[in-house]
């Protein structure tokens, strides 16, 4: 007989850029990770270099499976807007040299499909269900869309809909965020839509990357019978907490001297760790309850220029042993959860979660990411130096970016402050 609750950790990152991440951030065998998930942005200009190097940086991360999805920035996997960018194109570029830098229509997916044999599972948008090695029962619900005017892959107006069909998911992985969690650049620029879909399905994790600048993760307990529900009323906040976001990691414009030493050892254990940890299994002080609360990280990588690396996440919640129904498994009592990393031990305690939208950005989670805001093309979608193609050039070094591309593909300041 199935165990009605399994322990399951998951090691989730995003916005990687076509880098690898360094070799301390990766889960060491003796973590035990279950599941790790990359939610998009494996690349910065979508090219066949950047995909290998990030299958080469998953393939060595120590998890039975890992769960891909597509980011913006992934733009050849959305094959309509990759022969769009290859139709506008002045002056036409060789079809030889686009295959050369980009592959040819489904070329990327074809890397995919090679590396299944290492447990890397690339998810289009759509419910995914799993057998883990550990007995569990998963089902992700996983979508690269994001809300743009521009013209990248996987993106929708903002002005319109997009439908979220998330069913009885345990775990959401997206691209982005929804409006009000973990979002905040000037302004709030996560989906709205998407946020009534997690309001009404009330998964157990939200995993998500898109905004650099709001890296962190808040455990948020739902509210019942509320009339058009949002950010602002949807939560019971003293039931609510912050884990950890940027901000209580980062020396703030108020704080004491004690404060700022504080966050400061903090920080330093979590690095010297190697990860952010959090656990919320039925023997942990804060366990999740289905249908009651959703645990949001926001586990994009790419920092500030102070920090060009922000810290990867290990999560553990319980999920359904496999052939149990999931109201069921809900229902029953679980066994221990396996043990985290030493990280957990220099974690404060969860702070209670207040609605931060009339604090200033410092205080309220968002710290300045060295490309934040994210940049927006304007002119023709591609360049005339074809040593760029498909995507603007741009020269990346830690703690700095440069984007030294033709006058009629310069990138903007972008309003909603999305990578």
């Amino acid at each position: 007989m199935s165990p009605s609750k399994v322990p399951t950790r998951f090691y989730i990152i995003s916005d990687t850029h076509g880098e690898t991440l360094p070799s301390s951030y990766l889960p060491k065998a003796s973590t035990k990770v279950d599941v790790a998930i990359h939610c998009g942005d494996l690349t910065d200009e979508s090219k066949l270099s950047e995909f290998r190097t990030s299958l080469e940086m998953l393939k060595t991360i120590s998890a039975p499976l890992k769960l891909v999805i597509a980011g913006n920035h992934d733009f050849t996997l959305d094959i309509p807007m990759f022969k769009k960018k290859i139709a506008e194109a002045q002056p036409p570029l060789s079809q030889d040299l686009v295959e050369k830098e980009y592959g040819y229509y489904g070329q990327v997916q074809d890397l995919f499909t090679a590396a299944k044999q290492e447990g890397i599972l690339f998810l289009n948008e759509g419910i995914h269900s799993f057998t883990l090695a550990n007995g569990a029962q998963l089902t992700v619900y996983a979508s690269p869309y994001t809300p743009s005017t521009n013209d990248w892959g996987f993106q929708y107006h903002p002005d319109d809909d997009h439908e979220w069909n998330i069913g009885n998911a345990e775990v959401v992985v997206t691209h982005g965020p929804p409006l009000g969690i973990l979002d905040r650049v000037d302004k709030r620029v996560g989906s709205a839509s998407l946020f009534h879909a997690i309001e009404k399905s009330r998964p157990l994790l939200h995993c998500f990357g898109h905004i650099h600048s709001n890296w962190g993760a808040k455990l948020m307990a739902w509210k019942d019978d509320i009339v058009d529900p949002t950010h602002f009323t949807a939560f019971d906040n003293d039931g609510s907490s912050t884990i950890q976001t940027l901000a209580t990691l980062s020396p703030g414009k108020y704080d004491t001297a004690e404060l700022k030493e504080r966050k400061l050892a903090t920080y330093q254990a979590l690095e010297q760790n190697g990860c952010c940890t959090t656990s919320h299994c039925s023997s942990d002080p804060r366990s999740l309850r289905h249908g009651r609360d959703t645990l949001f990280v926001n586990a994009a990588m790419q920092g500030t220029l102070e920090r060009p690396w922000q810290l990867p996440w290990i999560v553990d919640i319980e999920l359904p042993g496999a052939g149990l129904e999931l109201p069921e498994a809900a229902r029953m009592l679980s066994e221990a959860a396996p043990e985290l990393p030493e990280a957990v031990s220099v974690l404060p305690e969860a702070q209670p979660d207040v609605p931060d939208d009339a604090l200033p950005p410092s205080e309220a989670g968002h710290v300045p990411s060295r490309k934040d805001p994210d940049t927006l093309q304007t002119g023709p979608i591609l360049p005339q130096n074809s040593s760029s193609l498909l995507a603007q050039t741009s020269t990346r070094k830690r703690g700095h970016t440069t984007d030294d591309g033709p006058v009629e593909r310069q990138r903007l300041k972008r309003r909603d402050g999305s990578e």
